[in-house]
């Protein structure tokens, strides 16, 4: 697993001059999938999910809801169909076990969020990387509603220790920008007397008010100048469940769009992507860049969805402001990888967010990139990337410190490689993309295997 030291598959990609080519539809996106296990577990009834992503995080938060007690199973045949059912918000039991979140912060923050408000005592925790990631951002505002919760100093680091009490909603302000912050504190306030306000001065991804209005939640969204308010009154009753495709993940699709970006000849379409709010930014900063990408959208009952058609392109740098950082975070590493063929200095303001991530993502994809020979520069805050349309990445091995994104940026950049490129711990990209180098393969046609 990540973080719990590495393990000693690597994965070595053979470089050549092929384009990437031909038709992907990724796996279904990781962060509204999170989601989706959770409300329908709090539903009255049998859900039922389809494409549901098959990463390791989002097993995680299966089997959490497994172990409190919610009926939850597989399709033998389609993993990525999954029925649910649920006994309503107040239908969780206390487990036996501690509740283990694998590598996903997202999970870890959710459900310190919904288990607050549940009767019983939980403890959640998670590998070497998760008891890193900072937790007060999300316990604070928590403690402000009357949650009991403690953990490493003072609570700041996991194991987190619930014990479910009875919240009263109130008036939060997020202190930094981030959807799993917002995300928790929204699901408490499902849990709370009255009504909790959320607000954030910068807005970022809107999957869970996205599922607050698809469910008929009694809430509000306003958006401003200064940012969001998002304000939700506690349940009376259990949500109806629901049927749910789910859309293809962006973040995912992003490296397969970086490859074709920088490959001579490439042209790929992606299918039935996820574009709403907070998770396209990546592509407004590309097509700055000069990259050639034609979208068609079209807007189901929940998620603004659509196709994109990319072609290899010219490219020149561009200048990433702080308040772009929190919409494009997780695409950071990718978007710093075609950077380094874009004629100019790419930088990138505002990233200190990335060194709370599965790694310090400054530190490693600065490494990263270097160690394929390209000019970067770093501190802590900004990330500077001396791109050249001509650049040629030079053979190496690369360490991926356990983080899935690192380990997939690396491969992209390794196909523009004249020879092998060797990424240690590659089964860390089990995380989030479990079938990446099937894809990989499938679009660019190159040599890639395990070792």
């Amino acid at each position: 697993m990540p973080g719990q030291g590495y393990s000693r598959l690597r994965a070595v990609i053979r470089g050549t001059a092929r384009p990437f080519t031909g038709v992907l539809e990724p796996p279904g996106d990781k962060s509204i999938s999170h989601r989706a296990l959770i409300f329908a577990s709090i539903c009255s009834g049998v859900s039922k999910l389809s494409r549901l992503s098959l990463g390791r995080d989002v097993e995680a938060t299966y089997n959490v809801l497994s172990k409190l007690g919610v009926d939850i199973s597989r399709d033998s045949v389609d993993r990525t169909m999954v029925t649910v059912q649920g006994d309503g918000p107040w239908g969780y039991k206390e487990p036996s076990d501690i509740l283990e979140v694998d590598n996903s912060g997202t999970l870890l923050r959710l459900m310190t969020g919904v288990l607050s408000g549940v009767d019983g005592h939980f403890v959640l925790t998670g590998d070497s990387s998760i008891v890193k990631r900072p937790m007060l951002r999300v316990v604070a505002p928590l403690r402000d509603l009357g949650a009991r919760i403690d953990g490493r100093q003072d609570g700041a680091l996991a194991p987190i220790s619930i014990r479910g009490s009875r919240l009263k909603g109130g008036q939060l302000d997020t202190k930094v920008p981030s959807a799993q912050v917002k995300s928790a504190l929204l699901l408490a306030g499902l849990f709370a007397d009255g009504t909790t306000q959320v607000r954030e001065r910068v807005r970022t991804r809107s999957h869970t008010e996205e599922f607050l209005a698809y469910l008929g939640i009694d809430h509000r969204s306003e958006n401003s100048d200064k940012g969001r308010e998002v304000t939700v009154r506690g349940l009376e009753y259990a949500p109806k469940p629901f049927e749910l495709s789910i859309p293809a993940d962006p973040s995912q699709a992003a490296f397969f769009i970086g490859g074709a970006l920088i490959m001579a000849e490439s042209e790929v379409t992606f299918k039935h992507l996820y574009l709403g709010e907070g998770r396209d930014a990546y592509l407004s900063v590309l097509r700055r860049m000069g990259a050639n990408i034609d979208e068609s959208r079209h807007v189901d009952d929940v998620f603004s969805s659509g196709d994109l058609k990319v072609r290899y392109s010219k490219l020149v740098a561009t200048e990433i402001y702080d308040g772009e950082v929190p919409a494009l975070i997780d695409e950071v590493p990718l978007l710093a990888t075609v950077a380094c063929f874009a004629d100019g200095e790419t930088v990138f303001h505002g990233i200190e967010e990335l060194r709370t991530k599965e790694s310090d993502r400054v530190v490693t994809t600065t490494e990263m990139l270097r160690r394929f020979g390209a000019r970067v520069e770093s501190d802590d805050s900004s990330l500077t990337v001396y791109g050249d349309s001509n650049f040629v990445p030079r053979p190496c091995s690369i360490r991926s410190h356990g983080d899935h994104r690192i380990a997939m940026c690396a491969a992209i950049m390794a196909t523009r490689v004249d020879g092998d490129t060797e990424i240690e711990d590659f089964d860390c990209v089990e995380t989030s993309y479990s079938n990446f180098l099937d894809d990989l393969t499938h679009l660019w046609s190159g040599e890639t295997f395990l070792a």
